[in-house]
């Protein structure tokens, strides 16, 4: 009798289902609560509260700086705030689907440890000890899959058989970054304030990684940079006399223009690069479980037939000469007074929160990975169906515009949350965090 090979359907379901096994008894949720969650237009305030007792919200209630020192003031211990997390977490996932991987019996068991190791010793284990993480589905956590979005990696690793291979955030299909290294995916940090980003980062950091990696830059944290531009603003964001941040807004502010190298060129660079494959890598990792692509990839991601080195090489010509004109660009913006621009303010994306198979414009983030710059993206506003209405009257400029003016609905964007991003040079992490710190400090004061 020939065994039949499970269909990727029922491969996805099974994850899923083990997934859900996962969760301890205690914090699934009832059916009716499941349907009330399905009729909530946000996820993120209130309504997740009722799931959570009075401990679990105050300590939820701390930022990432915060949650550090709490444990290290003995205010509460890493198995509290573990517990705590993974609660919240699987709260979500029932909710939301929002995790690839379940690792509460690892983040359990590390947990433990650190308090073992606090009570022995005294001393904490670093300077993330016992701060709850999510991991993105591109980091490889021996005994758990690394999917990157695609079926066919489950149970494998990277598509091959291994008998070896926290939680890890949802991923969309193929990770946008398929079968090219020449403009290479790098590690993020997403927290709940400006402050979690640089512990996170400066604590990266603090571990060389550039002495197991040789594509890392040997580049620790210049905290001299980062004071100097925080000593340009008040406590509160606004400016001192003298010490103005100058800044370029895209498209413009009234007060400087901010007109780059063409934008859309360097979409169509990096557009060559990230199909110069032809999409045969991602079509080769999809045919491992005989899924298909996602609906909102199917047309950009056919298979076709890879770019010819010449044009290969042609575009990376292009690519160097993109950048060399953003820098020249750049230093011009100091002619007049002699002194360049500190940084550029730019959408994120051309919405609010992405709807699920609405986001069809990736072109506000793409110059930026061209660019290989340093970018803050911070919270501003939500948005006010009284206020942000559908414009009935405005003229796309082409095809994509029209279909991302046509997916804006008052009804369904209204209280969803808007971003932007602060854009610096190449290697300015620490500037550009310090001044997207100080436009985030102004914008809460004047909120008040």
């Amino acid at each position: 009798m020939q065994l039949r090979t499970p269909s990727w359907q029922a491969k996805a379901d099974a994850k899923v289902k083990a997934l859900h096994s996962k969760i301890p008894k205690e914090w699934v949720l009832q059916d009716v609560d499941l349907q009330k969650a399905k009729e909530q237009r946000n996820l993120t305030d209130s309504f997740m509260d009722q799931f959570l007792d009075d401990r679990d919200l105050e300590i939820l209630g701390n930022d990432s700086v915060q949650l550090v020192e709490s444990i290290k003031r003995r205010q509460y211990t890493a198995v509290e705030v573990a517990r705590t997390y993974c609660k919240a977490a699987a709260t979500a996932q029932q909710i939301n689907n929002c995790l690839h991987e379940i690792m509460f019996d690892f983040a359990m068991r590390t947990a433990r440890a650190l308090d073992r190791h606090y009570e022995e010793t005294g001393d904490v284990k670093g300077p993330l000890h016992g701060l709850p993480v999510s991991l993105k589905d591109q980091f490889h956590v021996e005994g758990y899959d690394t999917s990157m979005g695609y079926v066919g990696w489950i149970g494998t690793y990277e598509g091959r058989d291994d008998p070896n291979k926290v939680h890890k955030t949802s991923l969309p299909q193929t990770l946008m970054n398929p079968g090219q290294d020449t403009y290479a995916s790098s590690v993020g940090v997403m927290g709940t304030s400006i402050e979690a980003l640089k512990l996170v980062m400066t604590s990266i950091l603090s571990t060389e990684p550039w002495k197991d990696d040789p594509n890392v830059v040997k580049m620790p944290w210049d905290f001299e940079i980062e004071a100097s531009t925080l000593a340009r603003a008040h406590r509160d964001g606004f400016a001192k006399e003298g010490l103005e941040l100058k800044f370029g807004i895209l498209w413009t502010d009234g007060v400087l223009d901010w007109k780059p190298p063409s934008h859309s060129t360097a979409n169509k660079i990096l557009g060559a690069f990230f199909m110069a494959d032809g999409c045969h890598d991602i079509h080769q990792q999809l045919d491992l479980s005989g899924e298909p692509l996602v609906p909102p990839l199917r047309e950009g991601f056919q298979l076709r037939d890879p770019l010819p080195l010449l044009e290969y090489q042609d575009f990376t010509i292009q690519g160097k000469t993109y950048n060399e004109a953003y820098l020249d660009y750049w230093n011009s913006t100091g002619n007049d007074d002699g002194h360049t621009v500190d940084a550029f303010i730019m959408p994120v994306a051309p919405n609010a929160a992405v709807i699920p198979g609405k986001y069809s414009y990736g072109a506000y983030t793409e110059p930026i990975n061209l660019l290989d710059y340093s970018a803050v993206v911070i919270p501003v506003t939500k948005a006010e169906k009284l206020i942000d209405k559908f414009d009935r009257g405005y003229e796309p400029m082409n095809e994509k515009d029209r279909k991302t003016w046509e997916a804006y609905d008052p009804e369904t964007y209204d209280g969803a949350p808007v971003g932007l991003q602060v854009v610096g040079r190449k290697w300015e992490e620490e500037k550009i965090w310090a001044i997207s710190k100080i436009l985030d400090t102004a914008l809460k004061s004047l909120a008040r």
